[in-house]
């Protein structure tokens, strides 16, 4: 049987997959389904079906035999044809947490050439960032409105926009601002954004202020439409990481790569001491000004605005210790991974939020004789399938 939009029919699903789906078959047809969990027996309905039938998408209309760790979804809309913004409200935290590790683990050893049984893989567990019971963390939030002007947020693989009255990832303030149930632009969409400085609502077409974070006791600015870290402890808890993992000593050089608006160079910049040194490369040029001014007090930090690649490329550095590279969800790519490994760091800090991209150049690294030493996971994005995983890579 071909299976087509709209059909129904029973599946036992297997494990997670990544995006945030659960792994099922139909008659040896992968079907990737929305709203399960693995281990349990349930009727779906087909949504879409890929090329050639190659794949199928479904979402769950009935648990027949339901897992232990499903839970009832806090938000009304966190349910099948519902928001597409959380893949797992369904799912009990502490399994939300070992699904999470089972996708990091295949994807080291599918894309990455790593061994299963090597301890670093079977011995990844995924941290919290912080004490969170998995809601009111994100300090970040961009919603979209409707026809009417209400704001919402779109509607799983769909352009639908689902009006709402909050959204109970977000913090406090977010969820209180008076500017979210005031109407706007259709179509348009709208940023939020807690700092220090308060809640900053910035429309598409308006230019962000500046604004500010505090990550213990140190000011940045930043932009409230750029990025920054969404989770209200990941500033704090990835550069404790950092300085855990990557251990710089008095006098080393470090290099900074898509450095962003300096959260790394600047928290690490005290353990290099005096006679160390600091260079920090960011493609954006107004996050670039922005690191300006933020390691503007540390004499020996420099800050290139250019595109990493190209700066990378018949670079000549006399020394290179240490290097720290948080490049977008594509991944860094061979290239900037090749370039990396020739200027022989001691220590490399790969911090990636997409596991697959992560693999696939620790498979780059591995060839270029840099192997994990280190490999640590944290729950930066509960209720969704996202996840930021440390690898710590020195030479083998």
């Amino acid at each position: 049987m071909t299976l087509a939009v709209g059909d129904e029919v029973d599946v036992l699903l297997e494990r997670p997959a990544h995006g945030g789906a659960s792994v099922g078959r139909f008659e040896g047809q992968v079907v990737f389904v929305r709203h399960g969990i693995p281990g349990e027996r349930v009727r779906v309905t087909v949504t879409e079906v890929g090329p050639k039938a190659r794949f199928v998408r479904a979402d769950v209309i009935r648990v027949d035999e339901p897992s232990d760790d499903r839970v009832e979804p806090r938000c009304p809309h966190a349910v099948p044809g519902g928001c597409g913004g959380c893949d797992w409200q369904h799912v009990a935290l502490p399994r939300q947490r070992t699904m999470k590790a089972e996708i990091v683990r295949e994807q080291l050893v599918r894309l990455g050439g790593m061994d299963a049984h090597d301890p670093l893989v079977s011995g990844l567990v995924v941290e919290s960032c912080g004490e969170d019971d998995g809601f009111g963390y994100r300090t970040r939030m961009d919603f979209v409105a409707d026809p009417r002007g209400r704001l919402g947020l779109r509607a799983a693989r769909s352009h639908e926009v689902i009006a709402l009255r909050g959204c109970p990832l977000a913090v406090d303030a977010i969820n209180d601002a008076d500017d979210l149930r005031r109407p706007w632009g259709a179509g348009g969409t709208v940023r939020f954004a807690s700092t220090a400085d308060g809640v900053i609502v910035t429309p598409e077409e308006a230019e962000a202020p500046t604004a500010h974070e505090i990550v213990d006791g140190e000011r940045f600015d930043v932009a409230a439409d750029g990025f920054w870290q969404v989770h209200r402890n990941a500033a704090r808890v990835f550069t404790d990481i950092a300085l855990h993992l990557l251990q710089p000593r008095a006098g080393e050089f470090l290099l900074d790569l898509y450095g962003g608006a300096g959260l790394f160079a600047r928290m690490l910049a005290p353990t290099l001491g005096p006679g160390g040194r600091i260079l920090l490369v960011e493609s954006d040029r107004r996050a670039g000004r922005l690191a300006r001014r933020n390691l503007r007090h540390l004499p020996n930090a420099d800050v290139v605005v250019e595109r990493t690649d190209r700066w990378l490329t018949g670079r000549q550095l006399s020394r290179t210790d240490l290097v720290i590279l948080d490049p977008p969800r594509a991944g860094a790519g061979a290239t900037v991974m090749a370039e990396v490994l020739r200027l022989r760091p001691r220590r490399v800090l790969y911090v990636a939020c997409d596991p697959s991209s992560l693999a696939r150049d620790i498979a780059t690294a591995r060839s270029h004789g840099y192997v994990p030493t280190a490999l640590r996971s944290v729950d930066a994005f509960p209720q969704t399938a996202h996840i930021e995983t440390f690898a710590l890579l020195e030479r083998g």
